[in-house]
């Protein structure tokens, strides 16, 4: 009943949405070749993981969520990382 009152919106494009990340926008999301990054053993971060470049929406859909509190961002975030963390 409220998804019909007030439908939810993609988090980056603000249009109406599945989820909080539209089929376009995630389709803008980058992936990296290589998401897993191995540092020196001095350094305070040894490994890092990412799955997309930090660019285009995928910059955007961290800033937005992290800066401007759009949560309706971080289900859809947690869920891409979860499965890609799982993936690898």
């Amino acid at each position: 009943m409220v998804n019909a009152v007030f439908p939810l919106r993609c988090g980056l494009c603000g249009l109406i949405a599945n989820s909080g990340v539209c089929e376009t926008c995630l389709q803008e999301f980058a992936p990296l070749e290589n998401p897993i990054s191995r540092h020196a053993s001095h350094e305070p971060i040894q490994i890092a993981i990412s799955l997309f470049k930090y660019e285009g929406r995928a910059a955007q859909a961290v800033q937005r969520l992290k800066y401007e509190r759009v949560t309706s961002l971080a289900d859809p975030l947690a869920s891409m990382l979860s499965s890609g963390y799982k993936a690898l």
